[in-house]
């Protein structure tokens, strides 16, 4: 009677250890989905301060959602803090490697920072698990560009092709950067053709046009 007596108390103990270590693991849930909701009101209100601020408390309450991080990354980013951005975006690598997002945020904080060869690894560890995702294809051609790269750039291209508007768009700047006029236009003709209120593509296509001598039709 004696053992069962201690086995049942030391069964009580460990169960009220357990029940108190749930309550307290969803008491931390509750406070962080307060904060995160706080989060996302602020983004969507675009009060970047408030954004940080909150998504930083959730964090601390624990990794129940992980775009916590995409939220707190984001507006570093957009406050001009983007060595912040940068371990933000490490962390999540950590956490959840197997979204584009990671990499692709990753590299474009490192981008910003001028830090173009950290951007690269990025893009291209991104695009060794995701080889078809377009934003990380665009964005390292864009990387190869602004490092003087165009063949490397225009090599990601002729591989894969482009694939929307915007690749269309990132093409015909290569080809004008390389003054190939001819390919630039036919670039930006088909960004049109997928999306034809691409304002920008129309500001590089009078750009063409200026270049070439032909004032009346870069208006």
């Amino acid at each position: 009677i004696r053992e069962v007596g201690w086995r049942f108390r030391v069964f009580s103990a460990v169960g009220t250890i357990v029940a108190l270590a749930c309550i307290g693991l969803c008491m931390e849930a509750i406070r962080f989905d307060f904060h995160f909701a706080r989060a996302l009101a602020a983004k969507a209100s675009g009060l970047v301060k408030k954004q940080i601020e909150e998504a930083g408390h959730a964090l601390e309450r624990g990794t129940f959602d992980h775009r916590i991080f995409l939220i707190l990354g984001e507006g570093k980013s957009n406050s001009g803090d983007y060595a912040g951005a940068v371990k933000v975006y490490q962390n999540y690598k950590n956490y959840q490697p197997h979204l584009p997002a990671v990499y692709n945020n990753l590299g474009r904080a490192y981008g910003a920072l001028g830090a173009y060869e950290e951007a690269e690894m990025s893009y291209h560890q991104g695009i060794e698990i995701f080889p078809k995702n377009v934003l990380l294809l665009n964005n390292l051609a864009g990387i190869y560009r602004e490092k003087g790269e165009l063949d490397r750039a225009l090599d990601l291209y002729r591989g894969e092709g482009p694939k929307n508007a915007g690749s269309f768009h990132n093409l015909g700047l290569l080809y004008a950067e390389k003054k190939i006029f001819d390919k630039a236009l036919d670039s930006y003709q088909k960004a049109l053709d997928l999306d034809p209120e691409m304002v920008e593509v129309y500001y590089s296509v009078g750009g063409i046009y200026l270049l070439k001598g032909n004032i009346e039709a870069s208006v």
